[in-house]
């Protein structure tokens, strides 16, 4: 999805800046490096609730033993401790940047994240946050 589809589909949960914050990739389909395939954010323990007991989401297990409710491109969690982010909503949201009224992490965020997993996509990403960031300095 590119960035005006992406920011919709966030601003279509309807939730409060201070609860949330975009993590992930996100940040990259925000400032228009590359479309996005999903949305995954970090939320508070309120916002969390009231999605878990609504039945179109759906409560899924992660790696580290943790849970996220997931429904179609939205994954929603209490942290991201199993992607080696910081582990917790008020953490993340330090030095967080605000596009469209919507709070992402920042990019430094996001090239620390990646390069502790380091998949493929993952550098792919990091090469593609240092294009544009290249591009923003001439």
């Amino acid at each position: 999805m590119n960035k005006t589809d992406f920011i919709v589909a966030v601003k279509n949960l309807s939730l409060d800046q201070e609860d949330y914050i975009v993590i992930g990739s996100g940040i990259l389909c925000a400032l228009e490096i590359r479309e996005a395939d999903d949305i995954d954010i970090v939320v508070s323990k309120k916002v969390f609730d009231r999605f878990e007991d609504d039945p179109d989401w759906k409560r899924k297990s992660t790696i580290d033993g943790t849970f996220i409710l997931e429904n179609s491109v939205y994954e929603l969690g209490l942290d991201r401790r199993f992607q080696n982010a910081e582990p917790t909503l008020e953490g993340l949201k330090k030095d967080q940047i605000i596009v469209d009224d919507v709070p992402f992490i920042n990019l430094d965020q996001v090239v620390g994240s990646k390069l502790k997993r380091g998949l493929d996509k993952d550098l792919v990403d990091i090469g593609l946050v240092k294009q544009y960031l290249n591009k923003k300095v001439v």
